[in-house]
Order: C-alpha cells, then sequence, then structure tokens
C-alpha cells in the first residue's frame, strides 16, 4: 500500500439508536424499515436497535449505547408518547428519552443528537411526545404497511408509493449527519487551516502588517469615522472587529508615538484596583460625591503622565516638568509594563488626595467640604504634578506639538476574568468587585468625553487642552449596559458609535479572506466591475464551487431558496467573527469530503450551520451574556419548543415569570424592560405588520444588529403594529416551531443593497 492511500482518511460510521416501544409488537415491520434504511446507507450508518441485539449482550448495555450514538430515530405511536408524557421512568422507551433531552439540553453542542422524529402510529398530535411541540421536521410513516413472503416480510406496493420518499428522507439526513462527523483529530486540523486564512493570518510571522492591510481588511464607514474622529468611543460585542480596527490605527505612521494601552495584559484585579478604589474613594464618600470621581482622578494623571512620556521618548532634552513624586514615572518604563504604570499612578493620586484633605481648614465644616470641592478635582491634581500651572501649560504646549493616538482595548476579557473568579466569592464581595469595575470604566468614559468634548465644567479645562488627541477606545457591549444603568443621567448623553457592519461590507470581509485563501484576485477575473456579491460569486467558483449555491429553506410545508451566504447571514448578528467561523466550519466539512472523493450533499450545509450556531449561541453569545444577565440560559429556555413568533402579550407573559439577576446590581427591571434588553442583545426582532410607505428602504423584520431602533416597548400599541420574532439562529437550539408565512430575516440581495445604501 502507498504512503498516500495510508493516509487517505476513512469515512465515520454513524450510529444511529432506534427508540421504540416494545408493547407495541413492531419489531417485524422495524426490520423491515432498517432492511430498506441499508440499502441506501450502505455501510455508512450502523443501525443500534433492541430487537437486533446480539447475543449475550443486555438491554441497560444497549440503552447506554445512546450516550455514543450520533442519531436517534424515535418511533412515535400512541403507546410511546403515554409513557414518556405519562414519565413512566422505569420503562426503557422512558430512560431512552431522557438520555437524548439531556444530551441535546447541553448547551455546549458538542454532545447533541440528531433527532428523526417519525409517525409510526397514529398522527403527529397522538404519536410523538408533548416535548416535540413542533411537527417542523417530522416524517409520517403511518401508511408503512408489509406482508409475509418466504423470504420474510417485505413492503407492499401501495405502500412503497406513499413512503419511499420518507425513507429517502431519513436516509439523506443520515448520510449529511454522516458527511460532518469525520474523526474530531482531523475535523480540527481541517478548521485550523481555515482558522489561519480567516482569523490569524495578520498575526502569522510570514505575513506582513501591510499586506493585511491591503488584502484582508475592510475599511467600513465606520473605520472611516473613526480615522476622522467623529467617532472615538466604540461600544461592540465580542468579534465585531474592535481589536482589528485598532490595531490598524496603530500602524498609522501619521502618529508619532501610538500608546497602546491593552487591559486585558494588566491583571488589574491583581494589582489593586479595588484596593484603590476602597482607599482612595473614603474621602469622597465622606463628602457625599460619587466614588467613580476617584477613578477620574486616576485616569486623567494616567493618560497625562503617559503622554508626558511619550514626548520624553521622542524628545529626549525636552524638560518635561513634573513634581518629584511623579518623576519616576517618566523615566524608563519598568518591565512590568503599563499594570505597574498604573499601580504606581494610584499612589501618586492616592498622595494628592492625602495632601489636599491635610491641607484643607480644619475651624469648620462648611469650609472643611468648601475647599476640597474647589480643589479636589482633575485641574488641581494636574497642576500639582506638575507642579504649578505654568508648568502645567509648558507641559501641554509640549504635548500638543506631536500628533499622539491613544488606544485602549482589552476591557472584556479583564473583566471576565475577574468576574469568573468573583463567582466563587461571597455576594457582597462579588458586588465590591463588580461596582467597582463599573466605576473604573464609568470615569474613564467620562475623561474620554471630558478630552474630546470639553465643556465649562470645573474640574474639566485642563483636560480640553488635548482635544486634539486621538483616541479609539473599545468598550464591551454589556459593559457599557451596566455604566448606562449606573450612571444614566450623564453617559447616556454621551455621543457614543456601536460597532456594526452591513452585509455589504460582510460581504467584502469574506470574499477579500477567500481570495487570500486561494491566492487570487477577483479583479483579474473576467468581471472587473462587478458588485461586491459577484466577486464573491466569482472567487468561490474557483475556491469552493460546492459553496456556491442556493439552499432551500422549508417553513410550514412552503420551500424558499436562499443564496448560502444569505443564510449563513440570517444565522448571525452580522458580526464578522461569526460569519467566518461559519464559512470556516463549511470549508473543513468541504476539505474532507474531497479527500473521502464523495460529494458534498446539499442538505450537509443546512446541517452544518445548525451546528456551527450553537456553537456560536453557547461560546459566544451566552458565553458573553453570563457575565451580564447570569441567568440568561433560563430566560431563553422560557421559549424552548414553542413559536418563533409570538404575539407582543404571550412574550410579556413569560417574561414575567422570571426575574432578571445582573452581576452588578440587584435592582428588578419591567417586563416590557426585559424585553427591551433581549431585543438589543439580539434574541428578539420585531416583525412589522406592514411597511410604511416612508419605509421602503426597510427590511420588514428589525433586529436591533441591523436597525438600532430606539423601540418603545412600554407603547402598547407595539403589539397591534408588529409581532416579537425569535433571531433564526435560535431555532434548532430552541426547536422552535417557525410557523410563519416567511422565513424570519427573508433577505434578498435587493434588501442588502438598500440597506448599505442606506447607511448600514
Amino acid at each position: 500500500m502507498s504512503d498516500s492511500m495510508a493516509r487517505r482518511p476513512t469515512a465515520k460510521t454513524v450510529r444511529c439508536f432506534i427508540s421504540f416501544c416494545v408493547a407495541d409488537g413492531n419489531a417485524e415491520e422495524l426490520t423491515v424499515l432498517l432492511e430498506e434504511l441499508k440499502k441506501l446507507t450502505r455501510d455508512n450508518v450502523q443501525y443500534l436497535s433492541s430487537h437486533e441485539l446480539p447475543l449475550g449482550e443486555t438491554v441497560a448495555a444497549h440503552e447506554s449505547a445512546l450516550e455514543h450514538a450520533e442519531a436517534i430515530i424515535i418511533v412515535g405511536t400512541p403507546e410511546y408518547k403515554r409513557r414518556i408524557d405519562m414519565r413512566e421512568l422505569q420503562s426503557g422507551v422512558s430512560r431512552e428519552f431522557q438520555i437524548y433531552v439531556r444530551r441535546n439540553d447541553e448547551w455546549s453542542g458538542r454532545n447533541h443528537i440528531l433527532a428523526i422524529k417519525i409517525v409510526w402510529k397514529g398522527t403527529f398530535e397522538t404519536a410523538l411526545p408533548a416535548h416535540f411541540e413542533s411537527r417542523e421536521r417530522s416524517i409520517d410513516l403511518s401508511k408503512f404497511y408489509t406482508y409475509h413472503t418466504d423470504q420474510g416480510r417485505r413492503l407492499t406496493a401501495a405502500s412503497t408509493k406513499h413512503v419511499a420518499g420518507a425513507i429517502k428522507l431519513i436516509a439523506d439526513r443520515l448520510l449529511a449527519l454522516q458527511q460532518i462527523t469525520v474523526g474530531e483529530e482531523r475535523r480540527r486540523q481541517s478548521y485550523h487551516d481555515f482558522d489561519i486564512a480567516f482569523f490569524k493570518l495578520q498575526k502569522h510571522e510570514r505575513e506582513t502588517y501591510e499586506r493585511f492591510r491591503e488584502d484582508l481588511f475592510v475599511k467600513t464607514r465606520q473605520f472611516l469615522r473613526v480615522a476622522s474622529q467623529e467617532d472615538y468611543l466604540l461600544i461592540g460585542r465580542k468579534g465585531v472587529g474592535k481589536t482589528t480596527l485598532i490595531s490598524i490605527m496603530e500602524k498609522n505612521q501619521a502618529f508619532a508615538a501610538p500608546i497602546e494601552l491593552v487591559v486585558d495584559r494588566w491583571d488589574v484585579h491583581g494589582v489593586g484596583l479595588t484596593e484603590y478604589s476602597q482607599k482612595a474613594s473614603g474621602d469622597f464618600v465622606y463628602l457625599h460625591r460619587n466614588k467613580y470621581e476617584a477613578f477620574s482622578l486616576l485616569w486623567s494623571a494616567f493618560i497625562y503622565l503617559e503622554l508626558l512620556r511619550a514626548e520624553r521618548h521622542l524628545l529626549p532634552a525636552a524638560e518635561v516638568l513634573v513634581r518629584r513624586e511623579a518623576e519616576e514615572l517618566l523615566q524608563v518604563r519598568p518591565t512590568e509594563g503599563r499594570a505597574a504604570e498604573f499601580t504606581a499612578t494610584s499612589g501618586l493620586v492616592s498622595e494628592f488626595i492625602r495632601q489636599t484633605v491635610e491641607r484643607a481648614p480644619s475651624d469648620s465644616r462648611a469650609r472643611f467640604d468648601s475647599f476640597l470641592q474647589r480643589n479636589l478635582d482633575i485641574d488641581s491634581l494636574l497642576e500639582w504634578i506638575s507642579d504649578g500651572s505654568r508648568q502645567l501649560q509648558a507641559n501641554l504646549t509640549s504635548i500638543a506639538s506631536h500628533s499622539h493616538l491613544l488606544c485602549l482595548d482589552g476591557f472584556d476579557s479583564e473583566f471576565q476574568r475577574a468576574r469568573n473568579d468573583a463567582r466563587q466569592a461571597s455576594e457582597a464581595n462579588r458586588q465590591v468587585v463588580v461596582k467597582t469595575e463599573v466605576d473604573w470604566l464609568t470615569a474613564l468614559i467620562e475623561v474620554i468625553e471630558a478630552i474630546k468634548r470639553p465643556s465649562g465644567r470645573a474640574g474639566r479645562r485642563t483636560l480640553g487642552r488635548l482635544r486634539s488627541l486621538t483616541i479609539v477606545a473599545a468598550v464591551p457591549k454589556d459593559r457599557f449596559l451596566e455604566v448606562q444603568l449606573d450612571r444614566r443621567d450623564s453617559v447616556l448623553a454621551a455621543p457614543t458609535r456601536e460597532l456594526r457592519w452591513s452585509g455589504i461590507e460582510l460581504v467584502s470581509l469574506l470574499r477579500k479572506r477567500i481570495e487570500v485563501a486561494g491566492r487570487f484576485d477577483t479583479e483579474d477575473l473576467k468581471d472587473e466591475g462587478a458588485n461586491p456579491q459577484k466577486r464573491l460569486k466569482e472567487g468561490m467558483e474557483i475556491f469552493a464551487p460546492e459553496l456556491n449555491v442556493s439552499v432551500n429553506v422549508h417553513v410550514s410545508g412552503k420551500a424558499f431558496e436562499f443564496d448560502l451566504f444569505l443564510e449563513v447571514l440570517r444565522h448571525t448578528l452580522w458580526r464578522p467573527r461569526d460569519i467566518l467561523i461559519h464559512y470556516a466550519e463549511l470549508l473543513a466539512v468541504l476539505k474532507d469530503n474531497r479527500r473521502l472523493r464523495r460529494n458534498t450533499m446539499p442538505s450537509v450545509l443546512g446541517m452544518v450551520i445548525a451546528r456551527t450556531n450553537n456553537l456560536i449561541i453557547e461560546h459566544e453569545w451566552l458565553g458573553e451574556m453570563r457575565e451580564h444577565i447570569t441567568n440568561i440560559d433560563q430566560i431563553i429556555r422560557l421559549f424552548q419548543n414553542g413559536n418563533q413568533q409570538l404575539e407582543y402579550d404571550a412574550v410579556i407573559e413569560r417574561l414575567s415569570h422570571l426575574p432578571f439577576t445582573f452581576m452588578h446590581r440587584q435592582t428588578e427591571v419591567s417586563d416590557q424592560a426585559k424585553l427591551a434588553m433581549l431585543y438589543e442583545l439580539g434574541f428578539f426582532g420585531v416583525r412589522r405588520r406592514r411597511l410604511d410607505v416612508g419605509n421602503r428602504h426597510k427590511m420588514r423584520d428589525l433586529f436591533y444588529h441591523i436597525y438600532p431602533e430606539a423601540l418603545d416597548f412600554d407603547e402598547k400599541d407595539l403589539g397591534k403594529s408588529a409581532w416579537i420574532v425569535i433571531h433564526p439562529m435560535f431555532i434548532e437550539k430552541l426547536n422552535l416551531l417557525p410557523n410563519v408565512d416567511e422565513p424570519v430575516m427573508n433577505f434578498s440581495w435587493s434588501d442588502i443593497d438598500k440597506h448599505d445604501a442606506a447607511g448600514g
């Protein structure tokens, strides 16, 4: 055998468990069904049925095999349904069903089992357990009739006519499952190849920044707004490209020395953030002022000193004037990095607070309070660091002589680390950690606002002198929500920009990745003037023609055809990371099937999308949301096994049964506020009952990530003008019934183009 043949992968045999009620006496008919399926699936599927147990194998051992099976055929009959719904745990089918439910309730998605529900006797309502409220994807074999022959039972001719298509559908689903269950080790390697091309190319040692910028980076509208400083405070969830945008800004040659502050490398909580909060804010609490003001002083001092340090680096001979206590912070950067500088700065600010309090007159409380109100502010702090107002003005003049870029990123990772640790702590300590984070981030946002949009307020005049400083700060969306809730009056008024992508921008992103992975350029193809989606189509024809297809979506018996990219798009929150993960998974399966020299079945594409959705929901969406709303898993389970499209009142009624618990506070919110939060998180959308004439450019289905509209969920008339719909990416995970006239987010390329033209 040659080495190449030895290395050729072999297909994995899918194990399919048959769950049926022995009391129905279906053994002979089931044997015929399995014979028909084996003709279609050959050696690709191993069927595990208790009526075909090998000698010596016990029923208990057979039931345990379900733990490792990839698929289960549920043979629905009235008796099967009765035993499940009556919860007769002593019966075999009940034990089997509990294993199936437990495996599919594991949110990771890695241990899920494909359920093929067949109606064997009776109807959907009388044969299948109540767990399956949705009849979608059930298969009717109630006309499966057999007769005796000398060679055993055979299907009747009339029955064959009625059930042949249904049997082929079962076989197709199992074969499609087999095509995406190649050995886990090989799948990881195949995915790794595209993981490098799609995600890590800009970090790969053989790639340069210039190539990444020219070949992979998409200059979105929002990047251009940041580059021109129309926007500077970027709000966004994981995977929307905050870090990538910042990395491009950092390489801009227009800036003398970019100041890169990556907070997730600091171990902020480990260097005393909470300790500083408790120590330095004591005087503020005593003065009935907000604790976060201590952090405002800290951030102001830290940013100011970073700018002075950059000036000293640029102009070694320049006189940067500071008092003795601050001088050591401007020396050669310590090996510990900026986390150590931040800690040292906190000590400096604490000393300023101590000295200011000591200087305050103590003969009366009124004079004491008045003195601290005038002197315990940012202007006074920066003058104190500079050892006088004249030195401060000289330092500001020096700073303004160069173009400086300040980048702040990494808050989500650092906060998540701290909150994971805090979960094990007492409730009181957990609240201290979370409240400290909110104060810390609130102070940063307000200091940035004071720099970029200075007002005449006391304590903000000096920061306004730094207005020309280019700032790009990436703040995680859920943490910003906490800041909004905590400091509603001031922060809600702050102009911010949520980082979002249009459909066309995502097309360009994928097309660029495909071109680099395939080492070609669609501009060299036959149609140079093609629009973005046509260029993507041409690139796919070269790189992966099997993925240049349309897929069929069935809703309540109706068939709808989607371009594959649009089908992926409607199963995401329009984030770059989600799009690339989906296509990396699709391409990995395609690559493995090519190695096995077999064609990829069309039904495989939908199955890969569904499986990838489960992984994204668990590791991306839920993983992020749990750090904000701690019982988010319970909340979305309220809608499990139900309809995808719901009346407004029905949603409010379900939400009323469960309070939302937040990591950062104990306050309960109204049912309408719960709905608004889930809309903003992307779980819910709004389907308008009719399109207004003035909104023809808008789509029928409104989701926050497409149109971040401030919908009034307190307005009862909303229920008369719209339905509440659950995002399509949750259909498989929650076993939803898409019982609507058309699929949710049934977007055409024309819709995507109009949305992009309208400003994304």
